[in-house]
């Protein structure tokens, strides 16, 4: 969402950006300043009880397009689109494969198939998704297209630059990094019985990010024994000044949208581990170039995986020349200006 922002700006559009919550807004200080921004300041509300004061910023700023990308505000908003100034064109870009998502509530198919019309178009991030939406979802095929998430290698490569120090590292070990919400999404529970199966453990996996499950994982990493090869370093704005220190990514997640993190640790050059769930890993992973993307359920497939991983000398600028050619801004976002220009 900054890159898309920031890109639109340049290119002439008036941008607004409408923040529901104070806190947690990591990426504010590098939004361009014309970026207009409204503040609701719902911090102690969750998101269903937020819907009317959105509605009504939204009618205030009254856009030309509204563009909503939150897995749960995209389904709250929908039913009340139909009653909103018909001069605003509503977009909903998915973020995960909602099959996955919510495996459990199998009801909420009905609000989709209900509402999700009410949008002038969706956007799901990888093929995954796309074939989720339609087939399982009842999304019209017509209204629903495949945008990969971009990335901006320079300002990758400008943020990693920030001078830190990373001590649990050791020039003996394999260093790993994973980044992402301590949740059941990103399957560190997962990852962690695997790394304990390894005969060899001499690795460092540090984890960036903050979550109700940290207290359940640091149990799991002492009861595994690994309280020295694993550390919870909690949430850090220097995410990627900390992969160039790693030797490598890993991504263990049970579902994705079209994860970021992986096209960051491409775009500095550094090979990517990740467990081939659904949401983009196999769009994103070319096995042997620049990672490689296995089951992490199977205990046999992680360990001879994680070896070839270990043991493959890859070609940094051919990782960097990778993820350029596909999901560079200057490919990704003429895809955004052409949808947004075909509904104004």
């Amino acid at each position: 969402m900054l890159y898309l922002m920031n890109h639109l700006i340049v290119k002439g559009y008036e941008v607004s950006l409408l923040l529901i919550r104070n806190q947690g807004n990591d990426y504010l200080s590098d939004l361009s300043k014309e970026v207009k921004v409204y503040r609701l300041g719902l911090d102690n509300k969750r998101i269903r009880f937020c819907i009317c004061p959105i509605l009504k910023a939204i009618c205030h700023i009254k856009p030309n397009i509204c563009f909503i990308g939150h897995v749960e505000l995209n389904i709250l908003i929908a039913p009340f689109i139909r009653f909103m100034p018909s001069c605003i064109n509503f977009i909903a870009r998915e973020t995960s494969v909602l099959s996955v998502r919510y495996r459990k509530q199998k009801w909420k198919k009905i609000l989709y198939y209900l509402f999700y019309r009410n949008y002038k178009l969706i956007i799901a991030q990888s093929k995954d998704m796309r074939n989720d939406l339609i087939d399982n979802w009842h999304v019209s095929p017509f209204k629903c297209i495949k945008i990969n998430n971009p990335i901006d290698i320079q300002y990758v490569i400008e943020k990693s630059q920030k001078e830190i120090s990373v001590p649990f590292f050791s020039s003996k070990t394999f260093n790993l990094i994973a980044i992402g919400k301590l949740d059941y999404q990103k399957g560190y529970d997962i990852l962690f019985t695997r790394l304990s199966e390894l005969k060899n453990k001499d690795f460092r996996l540090i984890i960036l990010g903050k979550g109700l499950l940290r207290d359940a994982l640091q149990r799991q990493i002492d009861q595994l024994n690994l309280s020295e090869n694993i550390r919870l370093e909690g949430f850090s704005p220097y995410s990627a000044a900390y992969i160039t220190k790693a030797d490598g990514l890993i991504l263990s997640s049970r579902f994705e949208g079209f994860p970021n993190v992986l096209l960051e640790a491409n775009a500095l050059g550094k090979p990517v581990f990740a467990n081939n769930c659904l949401g983009g890993i196999n769009e994103i992973v070319i096995n042997g170039i620049n990672g490689y993307a296995t089951n992490f359920l199977s205990s046999q497939n992680f360990t001879e995986t994680y070896l070839k991983f270990r043991n493959t000398k890859f070609d940094k600028t051919i990782i960097q020349q990778t993820i350029e050619d596909r999901y560079s801004q200057k490919r990704i976002m003429p895809l955004y200006e052409k949808a947004i220009n075909a509904l104004l």
